[in-house]
C-alpha cells in the first residue's frame, strides 16, 4: 500500500489549477456534496459551479410558490459562510494543517495579487481549531477513559507568572491532561 502525501507543489498542480477543479477536488474527499434532492419535489438539483460564489444547486422544476428552489453548494458543510474562494480555503486548512505560522499563511495564501489579511487567517485557524475540537467531542462524547487494560497518563501545569519577578508564589490557572495510551 502507497501512502501519498500532500505538500504545497501537489496541491498547486493537482487541485488549484482552477475553482472548478478545487471544488470537484473538495467533492470527491467528501467535503462538498455532489447531489442534493430538491425539498419539494424530492427530485435531484441540477449543480452549477461557480454561481453566487462557490455554486448552487437548482432544481429544474417550477414550483408554485413562485420560482425554482436553490441552495447553496456550501450549504451545512464546513465551507458554509466562507466569504473567500475554494482555492483560499483549501490553502488556509493546508496552512493550519502543516503548522504555518501566521506569515507563512499570508505569504502562501495569498493569491493572484490578493494578499490574504491577519484578520482572514487568525478566523479560519480559529474555525480549523473549533472543528477539530468538535470532531474530537463527537468521536469521544462518553467522557471517561481508560478502564481495564488501558494505560492513562495524568500531567498537570500551573500557567501563571510572578509578579514583579519577586517571591515564590505563582499566581495562576492549573491545567489537568490525560491521555489514553490506547
Amino acid at each position: 500500500m502507497t501512502t501519498s502525501y500532500w505538500n504545497i507543489y501537489r496541491l498547486a498542480t493537482d487541485v488549484l489549477k482552477d475553482s472548478e477543479t478545487c471544488i470537484e477536488w473538495l467533492m470527491e474527499q467528501e467535503l462538498l456534496p455532489r447531489s442534493r434532492n430538491c425539498p419539494k419535489c424530492k427530485k435531484e438539483m441540477k449543480l452549477e459551479i461557480g454561481i453566487h460564489g462557490w455554486g448552487r444547486f437548482r432544481c429544474r422544476k417550477k414550483h408554485s410558490s413562485g420560482g425554482p428552489v436553490e441552495r447553496q453548494l456550501t450549504q451545512n458543510t464546513l465551507f458554509e459562510g466562507a466569504k473567500i474562494t475554494s482555492m483560499k480555503a483549501v490553502l488556509l486548512i493546508y496552512a493550519f494543517a502543516t503548522k504555518m505560522s501566521f506569515d507563512q499563511a499570508i505569504r502562501e495564501t495569498s493569491l493572484e495579487g490578493e494578499q490574504t489579511s491577519s484578520e482572514t487567517v487568525t478566523d479560519w485557524y480559529s474555525y480549523c481549531r473549533e472543528t477539530c475540537m468538535d470532531t474530537l467531542d463527537c468521536k469521544y462524547d462518553e467522557g471517561e477513559i481508560g478502564g481495564e487494560g488501558h494505560i492513562v497518563e495524568i500531567d498537570e501545569c500551573k500557567i501563571g507568572r510572578r509578579k514583579y519577578n519577586k517571591g515564590r508564589m505563582i499566581d495562576g490557572h492549573w491545567i489537568l491532561g490525560m491521555i489514553d495510551r490506547e
